[in-house]
């Protein structure tokens, strides 16, 4: 059957809005909107923030937090935070599913919790989606995040990245050093690929020369590499980018600035 949609003095149905929003966007938290759905903990309550999701062509929408219950753990397990498509009831629902870190048919994954007698861990599992109307056109996901000037110790995490594409081609960073002074620079720039192998190359500036360790990269923040340069590590970990600190003999680091392109 063919069929034009929309048009004034037209009545359509449910099914006629779901089938356009699900070949139009793809499933996934609304970045930037509200609270963006992220999970929280403390003790044995789940809080997940307001905000959007798109799933199976339905949209959720949530303008206060919602509150889950944590069962308490006799052994340590790993529960998953999911919005939950319930089709008899036609609702979108935030639930704690048990023992497991995966989402089932019609479920979105928010985060996964870490339980065990001393506590819970949340790890952010947020996919955001996206506009689809062309697949074989690229699409480019965007963020720039600051870092302040600052003293940091080795292992501190500056920054955590969640990749937007399930199936992203490759994330380049671009790392502005000195950000927002007057003699603001590139640093150097990194490529992260879905296998958590990376490459990075200097600017123009020459210098800045990365050092490979395993899937992750690290970088120096000069061109001497001696001692009293401090070194950041890009790692992917599941469906993030983590930067962290891994030398830190100076006294502070100054500003930093990423440029996130997450390429799918």
């Amino acid at each position: 059957m063919e069929k034009t949609l929309f048009f004034d003095g037209i009545e359509y149905s449910a099914d006629d809005m779901i089938t356009y929003l699900g070949i139009i966007t793809t499933d996934g938290v609304v970045k930037g909107k509200a609270g963006g759905l992220a999970v929280s903990v403390s003790g044995s309550t789940v809080t997940v923030a307001s905000g959007y999701a798109f799933l199976s062509g339905r949209l959720y929408t949530s303008d206060t937090s919602v509150t889950l219950s944590l069962a308490s753990a006799t052994t340590t397990r790993t529960d998953a935070v999911v919005l939950k498509l319930d089709l008899p009831t036609k609702s979108l629902t935030p639930v704690v599913k048990q023992n497991t870190s995966v989402a089932g048919s019609g479920e979105l994954l928010l985060a996964t919790i870490a339980v065990s007698s001393s506590g819970a861990v949340v790890t952010d599992k947020r996919t955001y989606a996206a506009l689809s109307l062309d697949y074989s056109s690229t699409r480019i996901d965007r963020d720039i995040v600051d870092i302040p000037a600052g003293s940091h110790d080795v292992g501190d995490t500056l920054y955590t990245y969640s990749i937007p594409y399930a199936g992203f081609t490759v994330i380049k960073v671009r790392v502005v050093y000195n950000a927002g002074e007057n003699n603001s620079s590139p640093w150097g720039d990194v490529e992260i690929y879905p296998d958590g192998t990376c490459s990075a190359y200097a600017t123009s500036l020459g210098q800045y020369a990365p050092r490979y360790t395993g899937n992750g990269i690290m970088i120096f923040s000069g061109p001497t590499q001696s001692s009293d340069d401090f070194r950041i590590k890009f790692e992917k970990i599941q469906n993030t980018i983590v930067i962290t600190v891994v030398e830190m003999p100076q006294a502070s680091i100054p500003a930093l600035r990423f440029e996130f392109n997450c390429i799918k």
